[in-house]
């Protein structure tokens, strides 16, 4: 009988083990760890009680406001083509030539697509000491998209990549999104599909529906800012869909293909989450005098500036 407990006993011990070492870690923003999401009691959950306050209208959750400084960051987004696609005029990557355009710019936080892995640290060190690099991989573990960000963001959370899978006999390949939460903003950066309209509106609403659940209304005081290349046209259903949940925030300026640009394909949004913000000024860039900015890529970045209060 004892032997029988005893064993029973490690049994179960081992099971638990086993558990702790396969389990993996949900990876939730800050903000909600230890809320329901996680299998805790959200202090806002339901005890089941009836208070008879109930007039059957659906109440919008306040979102929490920033107590800071009006801060303004001036967001760019750039497709580099793995910082190759002139290499062999150049004879070398392109990391000097794209350094040398967004410090022109001016822009302080960058979202890279067609990056491969390590090259968003190799591109911070060009711009500069104390500039942080984040990968997300898309199709498989060295390619996908980068972020990259100047010394005074901090960063509070870099999450792994939100996989954008195939959805049809057209979609080229599986994309991604890449997400790091900063002190005052949310970043992320995505590249969808060149092939299929399905796979790009299934991009939209896998997108979506990440960022409203983790940074909707009532969730968050931090704006959340989406970038990438899009791979159509503002016409397109893709960004009509965008528009649902999202903020078209850049300009309506053509950024591919360099030297010669005939559509805009690159896009900066903002969330509809409550968060209060003012839209700035907006352009695709052309032309800059530091370097030749045909030889960076064979995109042209486009930024947006976007106002908004400081967390503290």
């Amino acid at each position: 009988m004892k032997k029988n407990i005893l064993l029973s006993l490690i049994l179960v011990c081992a099971v638990a083990c086993v558990g702790k070492v396969d389990l993996p870690e949900y990876d939730t923003p800050p903000h909600l760890q230890g809320t329901e999401q996680e299998g805790g009691k959200d202090e806002g959950e339901d005890d089941g009680k009836d208070d008879g306050k109930d007039d059957g209208k659906e109440e919008t959750p306040s979102t929490p406001e920033a107590s800071g400084a009006p801060m303004t960051v001036r967001f760019i987004s750039y497709n580099v083509g793995k910082f190759a696609k002139y290499e062999k005029d150049l004879g070398h990557k392109s990391y000097p030539e794209v350094a040398a355009v967004i410090n022109e710019i001016g822009g302080t936080v960058v979202g890279l697509n067609e990056t491969n892995s390590g090259q968003a640290n190799e591109l911070a060190k060009a711009l500069g000491t104390g500039w942080t690099g984040y990968f997300a991989y898309a199709a498989n573990a060295t390619y996908g998209n980068s972020i990259v960000a100047a010394p005074q963001y901090k960063v509070v959370k870099e999450y792994s990549r939100i996989a954008i899978p195939k959805v049809d006999a057209n979609t080229s390949e599986v994309r991604s999104l890449g997400v790091v939460e900063y002190e005052d903003f949310v970043f992320c950066v995505t590249h969808l599909d060149h092939m299929s309209i399905e796979a790009r509106k299934s991009g939209v609403d896998i997108i979506t529906k990440w960022a409203l659940e983790n940074y909707g209304p009532g969730k968050t005081s931090k704006p959340v800012i989406l970038l990438g290349d899009m791979n159509c046209i503002p016409a397109e259903v893709t960004i009509t869909k965008f528009k649902e949940n999202w903020d078209w925030v850049s300009a309506n300026e053509n950024t591919f293909p360099c030297p010669n640009p005939t559509k805009c394909i690159d896009f900066v949004f903002v969330l509809k989450n409550g968060v209060e913000y003012t839209k700035g000024d907006s352009h695709a860039v052309h032309s800059t005098t530091t370097t030749d900015i045909t030889k960076a890529s064979d995109h042209y970045p486009i930024y947006a500036d976007i106002t908004f209060k400081a967390q503290k």
